[in-house]
């Protein structure tokens, strides 16, 4: 080698090592040993932190020993273990190359019954005073959490059930049956709806909120109808974002991982004033789903990249000492997912949802307005058929409440609600029905809290509710105690009658379901509107119709069709025109229903009954519980509870008789 040349390496090697050296000389060290009444924690995080930002963070040995490399500057030492309180060190200055000793003490976290909630009562109350099964994600538990979606930080909450549909797809349900849709369960963020307008569907993909904007979730398991009315039978969960005034600055999150996993979200806030803040935030995801078995039913490939899009923009007004308003706008775009429905898969393409919420409160007042649409930007294709739907369905709602004190002891609030859904799908989702398929659902309710004894606290509540697409209204009752006899314990019984409303498919869906290929015939998940389905029955009893005779009702006669097989079996190179044709001597006709669970036709009478109108479905509930505190540590919820249910509602299920 040319001696020259190697020194010349050497040269450029000294200048790329020296700054890096030079670097390090810049940093100094941070120090200590974690212990809790004079034991050492192993496995504590320890975290620099500059403000609110982690610039470094190790993991303590089995001496409970860490040591930090950071650059000059002045941090605060952040220690978590759970089941203690965080451990800070403030005011930890580090000099170039210089080690400073900054020791933490843990202690044991308390465990508090006195979290408050708005979830349960529609107003502010402690989890104690409330007589049902509840449940708060709070913020530490947020931030200590790692969610691809806003639902998986419920997921880990008792008494909550999870489908996982994939890297995005999550369906939650609380004492129910679940489903593709999840219906049944309440799903809100800040008061609004948060569910697909025209399905009513919990997916998590059009959710617009980052991990970063959520202050906590509220749980509420059992029903809740009395004060949130129709589809809040099994409870509800509530995503709680955090203020602007209360939570400014900006973070930046950033996650890979395998499957091609990438996961981006971003958060502005700050305060304009003492009186206007505002906030932005958005989110980014992709990844590589993992490989399903191959249904043979589908038709078209499904594409192996899951990919969603989200942001949202906030501005907090405080129009006085105690009244604020708030408006927020979001969206959320699935670029790409595969949505599971009761007729098959769907590939969904660029399909998006905006909204926009006011809300105003002070003191017991509280309103809103809250639009939630989709412009029709997308595409869902079923991946059997191949049949492109298309939904424009706009929902709007609006509520307000009060509320009064009667002395000492008593509270009493009241609202109304309203909400109108405008179906539109251009005839691909709703068919037939697309030009009748609006709907409008209003309910009045009121609940008093009242202050027994010290000990004794009565809930009663009542809601009514019309909707006009339903025959009668429905009547909401609730009562509860609970019974506390001293700090920390609390004892609890209730009655509550819900209710959940048929949701816009099952009024009004007409589409296709699947083929009967090569026949020409057809299998269509049909909705029952108001009035019921009525069989056609004036051709002397009840008619049929074919696709061998289009347009026409025939009579119970499978021979009237003889003609149009002569016409396809001479397409097919058979001629049959020389046998005369068959009469009802000749040939019985029977009328068989399709059983698809055996895949097989089963007898049916000739005399097929109508299909009377859809009801709401009613849930009664009983429910007793049981919630305290053992040692200062753990808490012991304990709840049993008998639901009965009325009118259920049943999967897509074959009426329609064949001959």
């Amino acid at each position: 080698m040319n001696t020259k040349c190697w020194w010349s390496g050497c040269s450029v090697l000294l200048q790329l090592i020296l700054p890096i050296g030079s670097l390090y000389a810049q940093n100094g060290l941070i120090s200590g040993v974690v212990r809790s009444d004079g034991r050492a924690i192993a496995d504590a995080r320890v975290r620099a932190l500059t403000g609110t930002v982690s610039r470094t963070q190790v993991a303590t040995d089995e001496g409970g020993r860490y040591r930090l490399s950071v650059p000059v500057g002045t941090y605060t030492i952040a220690v978590r273990f759970p089941g203690y309180a965080e451990g800070r060190v403030d005011s930890v200055r580090v000099s170039a190359g210089a080690e400073v000793t900054a020791d933490v003490q843990l202690v044991p976290a308390t465990v508090s019954l006195d979290a408050v909630m708005v979830t349960a009562g529609r107003r502010e109350e402690t989890v104690n005073d409330v007589p049902a099964s509840v449940a708060i994600v709070d913020a530490r538990q947020v931030r200590e959490r790692v969610g691809l979606t806003p639902l998986d930080f419920a997921v880990a909450t008792p008494g909550v059930d999870v489908a996982v549909q994939g890297l995005q797809g999550r369906q939650l349900v609380a004492r129910g049956f679940n489903s593709t849709l999840s219906a049944s369960l309440l799903l809100l963020t800040d008061f609004r709806n948060s569910s697909l307008p025209s399905p009513r569907a919990n997916l998590s993909y059009f959710m617009s909120q980052t991990s970063d904007d959520i202050e906590r979730v509220e749980i509420v398991r059992g029903p809740a109808s009395a004060l949130y009315g129709p589809n809040a039978a099994d409870g509800v969960v509530h995503f709680i974002t955090k203020s602007p005034f209360d939570a400014p600055g900006g973070s930046l999150s950033l996650t890979g991982g395998g499957r091609s996993l990438f996961d981006g979200a971003a958060r502005f806030a700050g305060r304009v004033n003492d009186r206007f803040a505002v906030k932005a935030s958005g989110s980014y995801f992709k990844g590589r789903e993992w490989p399903a078995q191959k249904n043979p039913a589908e038709t078209i490939a499904r594409d192996p990249f899951t990919e969603r899009a989200s942001a949202e923009l906030r501005a907090d007004y405080r129009l006085s000492g105690s009244a604020l308003a708030i408006l927020t706008l979001g969206t959320a775009d699935a670029v790409n997912v595969v949505d599971y429905t009761a007729i098959g898969a769907y590939a969904v393409q660029k399909w998006r949802t905006d909204f926009a919420q006011l809300r105003v409160s002070d003191g017991k007042f509280f309103a809103q307005v809250h639009w939630r649409g989709n412009p029709g930007t997308g595409t869902s294709t079923s991946l059997t058929q191949g049949a492109v739907t298309l939904d424009h369905t706009n929902i709007f709602t609006a509520q307000v409440q009060h509320g009064l004190d009667f002395g000492s002891r008593t509270t009493v609030q009241y609202g109304a609600d309203l909400q109108r859904t405008d179906p539109q799908t251009l005839g691909t989702i709703s068919g037939r029905f697309e030009d009748s398929d609006r709907s409008l659902e209003v309910g009045v309710f009121a609940q008093a809290s009242t202050r027994l004894t010290p000990t004794l606290r009565l809930l009663t509540a009542a809601r009514i509710d019309r909707h006009d697409r339903l025959d009668g209204a429905v009547f909401s009752p609730r009562v509860g105690f609970t019974y506390s006899p001293r700090q920390g314990q609390t004892l609890r019984a209730s009655y509550n009658r819900a209710f959940s409303t048929p949701s816009s498919l099952q009024l009004f869906a007409d589409i296709l379901a699947a083929r009967l290929d090569p026949l020409p015939f057809s299998l269509r998940a049909v909705g029952v509107p108001k009035g019921g389905f009525r069989f056609a029955k004036d051709c002397g009893g009840l008619c049929i119709a074919s696709p061998f005779a289009p347009g026409q009702q025939l009579p119970l006669d499978a021979t009237l069709l003889w003609p149009a097989v002569v016409q396809i079996m001479k397409a097919a190179g058979v001629d049959l025109s020389a046998i005369p044709a068959p009469g009802r001597s000749d040939i019985a006709t029977a009328v068989r229903m399709l059983d698809l669970s055996a895949g097989a036709f089963r007898t049916v009478p000739s005399d097929v009954s109508n299909l009377p109108s859809l009801k709401p479905t009613i849930t009664n509930s009983f429910e007793v519980g049981y919630r305290g505190l053992v040692g200062d540590r753990v808490i012991v919820d304990v709840s049993g509870y008998a639901t009965r249910r009325q009118n259920f509602i049943s999967p897509l299920s074959v009426v329609t008789p064949n001959v």
